[in-house]
């Protein structure tokens, strides 16, 4: 089946001496600060520099013994696992994620891990197996995470090849980001409709779709994502014999992919692979 494998400031406080009524910082701050910069590179596509800043952070969080922070950055660190698919030491993350929200009485966190969890497995080992585990980790996510179960949902169905299914779960993630007004969200969608529109070979609707999704992930200030949308434009321009189309969207592809992912050769995307 087609469409499979388009499936990321430092705050100084300088305290003089004899300044009356400064305090002194919580035990959290310096795993929050650098939690905050492995945020800062992460989403601009430098997941080498953010996974030194979310192990650091992880490691401070261990010394005050802080659950919910060491759970956080445990997730953090699994999703940049994710996106480059290492999908062994993602599923450890995540699975330990939960494991310690669950500790400090985070359902929902902890669900939210659990539904990563199970999005890892649908591609590391079994898509019918992560299909019959969702609803049970995402019991407990909340209204305010439907939209992540939705679209874990989505890529589930697509790797299972069910794309009526595919595109009914799209359609309420799509709705929920809408609502949410979240233009990363949105633009993922539209990645995902894509992908779904590519299996069914209607590459006039591909097009459109990955057009939408570059829009509103230029409003998003999430930038590291695009390169995927990208990728999809040179890989159907070159399937529909658009041989330099297809090589400008490669390249720009290349440029905006980030460290760490293992971008594919020239040669896959110019021949069309029938799994993405």
């Amino acid at each position: 089946m087609r469409g499979m494998m388009w499936i990321r400031s430092a705050v100084v406080c300088l305290v003089l001496s004899g300044c009356a009524g400064t305090k002194p910082p919580l035990p959290e701050t310096a795993a929050e600060l650098l939690g905050q910069d492995g945020a800062g590179l992460f989403n601009i596509g430098d997941f080498d520099g953010a996974l030194r800043c979310y192990r650091r952070a992880f490691g401070e969080a261990q010394r005050i013994d802080n659950p919910a922070l060491q759970a956080r950055y445990r997730f953090n660190t699994g999703r940049i696992f994710y996106e480059c698919a290492l999908y062994d030491s993602a599923l450890n993350c995540f699975g330990e994620s939960a494991g310690l929200f669950t500790i400090a009485g985070r359902s929902e966190e902890a669900a939210v891990a659990g539904i990563f969890e199970v999005l890892v497995l649908a591609f590391f080992i079994s898509a019918d197996s992560a299909a019959l585990l969702l609803p049970s980790r995402s019991a407990d996510a909340g209204p305010d995470n439907d939209g992540i179960a939705a679209t874990v949902q989505t890529i589930v169905s697509m790797l299972q090849g069910d794309l009526p299914a595919a595109r009914r779960y799209s359609d309420r993630a799509m709705a929920s980001a809408r609502q949410q007004r979240d233009p990363f969200a949105i633009g993922g969608m539209f990645y995902y409709q894509a992908m779904i529109a590519f299996a069914q070979h209607s590459s006039a609707a591909v097009r459109t779709m990955l057009d939408s999704s570059l829009l509103y992930y230029s409003r998003s200030p999430v930038r590291y994502r695009n390169w995927k949308s990208l990728l999809g434009r040179s890989i159907v321009d070159y399937c529909d014999g658009d041989t330099v189309s297809g090589e400008r969207f490669y390249l720009r592809a290349k440029k905006a992919a980030p460290n760490m992912v293992a971008f594919p050769g020239r040669d896959l995307v110019r021949n069309c692979p029938e799994a993405w």
